[in-house]
């Protein structure tokens, strides 16, 4: 019996749906004869439904947020693909219950997909994901913590949101039962503001992609290499303005390999660029260097386009430059003795 009144809900809804959205448009349509229609440009084109082509997105950057798909998320260290959303339902408490409600639910979920739409004049992004059922994946604990049960999968037929809509949230596993993971909320780190969402995509992913910066000892000196997993590219910055060396080389191919044991996807070696950073004047200032272009690295607003540059163009670092770099250095580690 509860079977039938699950199919008697989703086929109420998909009429609903319908029904719904020919009278939108057919209303719309009549309201924008009148030349004095109230008519916004965006309910216009909403009306008239997006395009048949869409573009999918492994990364996207929503209320300061970066979020991924879970098929990323599985080659990477971080975690990102995990979202949630309060939206409003109707609530039943068995197949008999005659006086449904509607209230606020909560929803914890994983990304699956990253849609982005075309309205002809706008886009609207949309994350599609499988989200935990409520009823028999999500339980409160006493201390007030929620678990979730990620393999059990609810919801099939609402699986869309928008990116606006989505909360980040991390899944941490639960130490008592594997099977269970506990859920931590996530705060932005850089608050996008609701004009910058029109904003080239492209552009946005590349003054925010994601790199690793490795600093590497060899032979008593000093080199860096910032890694840029999506491109498979290794940017190489040596102040002697030297080729990388082979065991730097063989490191990163090791780490290629890994990657390929451990996800079974067909990893291919890192390429290697070499960057004119700018060049060190005496043989005891490499580790200074390599300070000074981690920030100036972290503090561009661009930095991908500071790396092909060559560090924005600069040949050397003066004097002043590099005291200042000793300084904070010093200041730093003074700051963290007093605390050890």
């Amino acid at each position: 019996m509860v079977d039938c009144f699950c199919r008697f809900i989703g086929i109420f809804k998909f009429i609903y749906d319908y029904v719904f959205w020919s009278y939108v448009f057919d209303k719309i349509q009549k309201e924008l004869i009148d030349e004095l229609h109230e008519v916004t440009e965006t309910l216009r084109w909403l009306s008239l439904g997006p395009t048949r082509l869409a573009i999918k997105h492994d990364v996207f950057i929503s209320n300061g947020c970066r979020f991924k798909t879970k098929a990323r998320d599985d080659v990477r260290v971080t975690q990102t693909s995990g979202v949630s959303i309060v939206a409003q339902t109707l609530q039943v408490s068995s197949a008999r219950d005659k006086n449904p409600i509607y209230g606020e639910m909560k929803f914890y979920g994983v990304i699956q997909e990253i849609w982005e739409l075309d309205y002809h004049e706008f886009r609207m992004p949309m994350f599609k994901c499988d989200w935990v059922d409520n009823k028999n994946g999500v339980e409160k604990e006493k201390l007030g913590f929620i678990k979730v049960y990620l393999n059990k999968i609810g919801h099939k037929k609402d699986s869309f949101i928008m990116a606006s809509q989505a909360k980040q949230v991390f899944y941490v596993e639960d130490p008592t039962s594997s099977r269970w993971s506990i859920v931590l909320a996530s705060q932005p780190r850089d608050k996008v503001h609701d004009d910058d969402q029109q904003h080239d995509f492209d552009e946005l992913q590349t003054s925010e992609k994601e790199c690793c910066l490795m600093p590497y000892h060899f032979l008593r000196h000093w080199m860096l290499v910032i890694i840029d997993p999506d491109d498979h590219t290794c940017y190489y910055l040596d102040p002697l303005r030297k080729s990388p060396p082979n065991d730097l080389k063989n490191l990163m191919n090791n780490v290629s390999s890994h990657i390929k044991r451990k996800t079974g996807r067909n990893e291919k070696n890192y390429k290697w660029k070499i960057v004119n950073c700018p060049r060190q004047t005496s043989s005891v200032e490499c580790g200074f260097y390599i300070i000074r272009m981690m920030k100036d690295y972290c503090l561009n607003e661009t930095p991908m386009r500071w790396l092909p540059s060559n560090c924005g163009g600069r040949n050397i670092y003066t004097l002043g430059e590099i005291n200042e770099t000793r300084n904070e250095w010093a200041a730093k580690l003074l700051e963290r003795m007093s605390h050890s």
